[in-house]
């Protein structure tokens, strides 16, 4: 069963200069990602908590990145959305009885467990299905 969002991903060009402006603005300091809080090598970023949801700004380190491919087709924006769910196994299977595609297998990250569905099974918007391992966990400085 979905149970909330955990997070919004925005794709940025220059990762240093969009965090900076998102602290600028937004007036909250950020929790910076580390290599393995990825499930994917080679990107960076920072989340910025509001009102229970995080809000990731996320940069490529190489060219050859879903997010460098992302912002060099579309330019930056949004990238996609993580859903909460309370049995990822569960409701994979449900969502791809309804016809949803996946991109990835289910996988292991220091969160939780971790999908990705396709864009194309939700009008363009990719959604990252997410069962954590803990409530609303903080990625560490």
């Amino acid at each position: 069963m979905f149970t909330g969002v955990y997070s919004i991903n925005i794709a940025v060009n220059d990762c240093e200069i969009a965090v900076k402006k998102f602290k600028d603005v937004l007036n909250i300091e950020p929790k910076y990602f580390r290599d393995e809080d990825f499930a994917f090598p080679n990107l960076m970023g920072a989340q910025f908590f509001l009102g229970g949801v995080a809000l990731n700004v996320i940069g490529s380190k190489t060219d050859d990145t879903s997010i460098a491919q992302f912002v060099k087709k579309q330019g930056e924006g949004l990238f996609l959305v993580s859903l909460l769910v309370d049995d990822i196994e569960r409701d994979v299977k449900a969502m791809k009885e309804k016809g949803c595609k996946f991109v990835t297998e289910i996988k292991e990250v220091p969160l939780g467990k971790v999908t990705f569905a396709h864009p194309k099974s939700f009008h363009g918007v990719q959604l990252e299905i997410l069962q954590l391992y803990k409530a609303n966990p903080v990625i560490k400085e």
